[in-house]
């Protein structure tokens, strides 16, 4: 309400008579409060004119973890742009979808690698490793990782099943 008051979208308040100036003295019509919060907002991808989505959304999208996004972005493999958020007037990072389908072309996560395999992650890597294919970065901490599609998709490795009792 006060980020709406003093972006000038709500005219009707006022003080009660015999009220001190404090916040809690503010007095606002409910018809016209109710008016601006329930309007229609534009979206960031309409904000920006092209598709895009919030770096937590991107993250998801990517089916990857919430600190992959941002590293992504950091090594110049998602493109980005600014957007001004007309609900708190500060500037926001957002994903372009076109960035992340092009980049899902090129590489896959280790953990699709490892369930058309029909194994754990860490043995694909193991595996991977063996034979000299890395992902695209290692030693990142808790980021999900890719693989060059081109290099994984029909490499010759052979994953050993274990059959139960």
């Amino acid at each position: 309400m006060i980020a709406a008051l003093v972006g000038g979208h709500l005219r009707k308040v006022l003080i009660a008579p015999g009220d001190e100036m404090h916040i809690s003295s503010l007095r606002f019509d409910p018809d016209e409060a109710n008016a601006h919060f329930t309007k229609q907002r534009p979206t960031l991808s309409a904000l920006a004119g092209l598709t895009v989505m919030k770096q937590r959304a991107a993250s998801a999208y990517l089916r990857a973890k919430l600190t992959t996004v941002p590293y992504l972005i950091n090594l110049g493999l998602l493109d980005t742009v600014e957007i001004n958020n007309p609900m708190n007037g500060r500037l926001q990072l957002a994903v372009t979808v076109e960035s992340m389908d092009c980049f899902q072309k090129d590489h896959i996560l280790v953990s699709e690698v490892a369930a058309l395999h029909g194994t754990h992650p860490i043995t694909i890597l193991d595996l991977f490793a063996k034979i000299g294919v890395r992902p695209i970065y290692d030693n990142c901490g808790n980021v999900s990782r890719y693989f060059l599609r081109s290099e994984v998709l029909n490499a010759p490795i052979e994953v050993r099943r274990f059959k139960g009792k």
